[in-house]
């Protein structure tokens, strides 16, 4: 019998171990910051090639995302958002994760892109927004998510 590997290779820019690895955590900040521009590189080109907004909600057009503000929550490194940004044009973009590298990425690459988007450090329990703070809140890639999550989406919608 063959085994996989037990953690994720080298290259691979979609996960956040990526981040764990003795190359990133001793790594030169330029080198850290090049490895971020890299994992958001790799969930924007991941997003522009699935799209999956008019893939898995066709019944929302294009035209109804333009000018909206839209939270994408668990944003990783901020790429997927980054191409929403762009291909949508939306209003308002934003994006929120629990490690603050993550911000740190989406910073970046949005500034690489020209993209005005913001990006914070937070938790799905406690969003730090207002009620009605946006028009659409994507919920993409969390499969350890709990109601709470969904209650609290509701509250700032």
């Amino acid at each position: 019998m063959k085994a996989f590997p037990a953690y994720p290779s080298k290259e691979d820019y979609s996960l956040w171990e990526i981040f764990k690895r003795e190359e990133y955590t001793k790594a030169t900040p330029k080198k850290q910051n090049e490895v971020k521009l890299q994992s958001a590189q790799f969930q924007y080109d991941h997003e522009s090639n699935c799209c999956l907004i008019e893939n898995k909600f066709p019944v929302i057009s294009p035209q109804e995302l333009r000018g909206k503000s839209v939270l994408d929550l668990g944003c990783f490194t901020g790429g997927r958002i980054a191409y929403w940004k762009e291909r949508y044009e939306f209003g308002e973009a934003r994006g929120i994760d629990i490690n603050p590298i993550f911000q740190e990425a989406g910073g970046l690459f949005a500034e690489k892109k020209n993209l005005d988007i913001e990006f914070q450090t937070g938790f799905g329990e406690e969003l730090p927004y207002e009620p009605n703070s946006f028009d659409f809140i994507t919920f993409c890639t969390n499969f350890n998510c709990h109601s709470i999550h969904l209650f609290t989406i509701y509250q700032i919608m």
